[in-house]
């Protein structure tokens, strides 16, 4: 006679390990993806809040005050890791791609799920005049370490 728990072994069938090996199967493909997805951080999203130029509101009757004002944006959207950013260099031009003003946000630490707002104010180079405002996107160009488990 065979020992009970040999019979039930036996019993089992081919269904209970088809089971078996789709379970380890879904495991390993959702340990594989966990440890992937932290690989690759997502790139922060930069965008550009608030811009005001004096010189441009018609109300003030002004065209002496060229400051540029403005309020630049960055989203950290990784839920685990923080970006240690490097200067920020912003560039501001005029659809001739001649350069009006430059700004850079110094160097800082945004933790992970976290929004940065940098309010800045620049004068034009030579105190141009700025005789419009056009802004499709905005582009920064950023050095950036990530930080977090890896």
């Amino acid at each position: 006679m065979l020992p009970l728990e040999y019979e039930r072994e036996m019993k089992r069938g081919p269904t209970s390990y088809f089971i078996g090996i789709i379970f380890v199967a879904a495991f390993t493909s959702l340990m594989l993806w966990v440890g992937l997805r932290r690989m690759r951080p997502y790139d922060p999203n930069c965008s550009i809040e608030y811009f005001y130029v004096p010189a441009l509101n018609k109300t003030l009757n002004s065209r002496l005050n060229t400051t540029i004002n403005f309020m630049v944006r960055l989203d950290n959207p990784n839920s685990d890791q923080g970006i240690y950013y490097e200067d920020v260099h912003l560039s501001f031009s005029n659809t001739t791609n001649s350069s009006i003003a430059n700004y850079t946000v110094p160097r800082f630490y945004q933790g992970h799920k976290k929004k940065a707002k940098q309010w800045g104010q620049v004068l034009p180079l030579n105190n141009q005049t700025v005789l419009g405002a056009v802004l499709a996107k905005p582009f920064c160009l950023m050095d950036r370490r990530f930080s977090g488990w890896i």
